[in-house]
């Protein structure tokens, strides 16, 4: 089969920027993929997992070309939205949007990291001064929650969906299911984001936990935005 090459030229050839659209239905970007899922233990990260102990994770998109694309697709007035979850592959697509703002200055570009399960310290920083917008599928907690544990182990699950650094830290993140990899249950995902709790009930460093104003701020005012 061949691997489909995606929108970005089309998008470009018909000068449709972040923003086309009406209120029913708009167009921001292009979305790239970056590395694989967590519980399939094919996130990308930087040290082994916990279960598998000779596996790092992937990466689907080699760096040289994600970052073209993600240059390409800012200098085009598209906003890019990545796919990275583990903290190697959130490290990778912050080097190719910190490249891409070098040579398009936009303050206000809203560019996201989709799904950014478990960012460093450092990476968090980054973000902030960046101001790239951590969309987490917060949606994975309470129903991921075991088999990201099984592959992470409790020490990295410190840095799991940092919700309450990023409230502190003052930067916007957003929720989401990731459905139909989990459920559309809202509820179920404010649930695991304000408790930390998973269905088998193991919690996930409940210093991360928010306010439950603050987790229908993520599918609401933040997800607006």
């Amino acid at each position: 089969l061949l691997e489909f090459p995606g929108y970005l030229d089309e998008l470009k050839t018909l000068g449709i920027q972040a923003g086309f659209g009406n209120d029913r239905l708009r167009i921001y970007g292009t979305k790239f993929m970056c590395d694989g899922s967590m519980s399939g233990w094919t996130a990308a990260l930087y040290e082994p997992y916990a279960n598998e102990p000779d596996e790092l994770g992937i990466t689907v998109t080699s760096k040289e070309e994600l970052t073209t694309g993600i240059v390409d697709a800012h200098q085009a007035g598209l906003r890019p939205v990545t796919h990275a979850i583990g903290d190697r592959a959130i490290d990778i697509v912050l080097d190719a949007i910190e490249k891409a703002l070098e040579q398009r200055p936009d303050p206000d570009h809203r560019m996201s990291i989709e799904h950014c399960s478990l960012p460093t310290e450092e990476a968090i920083e980054r973000m902030k001064r960046l101001g790239v917008l951590p969309s987490s599928s917060v949606g994975f907690i309470y129903e991921l929650g075991p088999a990201h544990l099984l592959g992470l182990g409790p020490e990295r699950l410190r840095r799991y969906f940092p919700h309450k650094t990023y409230l502190e830290k003052g930067i916007i993140s957003v929720g989401n299911s990731d459905w139909f990899v989990t459920s559309g249950n809202i509820a179920q995902q404010i649930y695991g984001v304000v408790t930390r709790k998973c269905y088998t009930g193991e919690v996930f460093e409940r210093k991360q936990a928010i306010a439950v104003i603050d987790a229908l701020s993520l599918y609401t005012i933040n997800g607006a935005y």
